[in-house]
């Protein structure tokens, strides 16, 4: 359902608003499939987070899902 959101969000306009959801869904996604051992995606998703963040300025949405990162 997670992963249905990220690709949802790609086919809308890239504002603001919607860049910070996709931010923001990626620990959730970390968090569903740590338990089921998926750490490429995982690193994949997380690993998209840092030009999203920049693109919005916010260091404080970088920071906070840097921690999630293995």
């Amino acid at each position: 359902m997670l992963e249905s959101a990220l690709s949802a969000r790609s086919h809308l306009t890239q504002t603001p608003d919607t860049v910070e959801q996709t931010v923001d869904v990626r620990p959730e996604l970390r968090t569903a499939l740590l338990p089921l051992g998926e750490l490429g995606r995982i690193r994949q998703y997380l690993g998209e987070v840092g030009s999203l963040a920049e693109t919005l300025n916010d260091g404080a949405r970088l920071a906070r899902t840097s921690i999630f990162q293995l």
